[in-house]
């Protein structure tokens, strides 16, 4: 599998943050789309722009998308199309948990 390595290969940049209650869940693949094909990575970095009036987050980069993603962000904030500002990028963390069991024992009676 091939990964960008110039912004001006980059199509698009898309990011779904998806809402449920109180949760947010971050997209299951890496921002970056090429003629049309999403990235099929999974997420390692949350990018975001801290500028003078607040923090953006602005999607999120597979490992082998972060230099491209920078450049493409770069060019972005000197054609005035995002905020101008620092670009971050915060490692997300995967978390796993063992399914929740029940003893029969402890189960009461109606």
């Amino acid at each position: 599998m091939k990964l960008l390595s110039e912004p001006s290969e980059i199509t698009s940049i898309k990011i779904n943050i998806l809402k449920s209650k109180n949760e947010s869940v971050f997209p299951e693949h890496c921002s970056i789309r090429k003629k049309g094909q999403d990235c099929p990575m999974p997420p390692e970095f949350v990018i975001s722009i801290q500028s003078k009036d607040g923090e953006y987050m602005v999607g999120v980069a597979c490992d082998g998308h972060k230099n491209a993603f920078t450049e493409k962000l770069e060019s972005l904030q000197k054609e005035g199309k995002v905020p101008l500002g620092t670009i971050n990028f915060t490692g997300l963390k995967p978390v796993g948990t063992n399914c929740i069991r029940i003893d029969p024992n402890d189960l009461i009676e109606l």
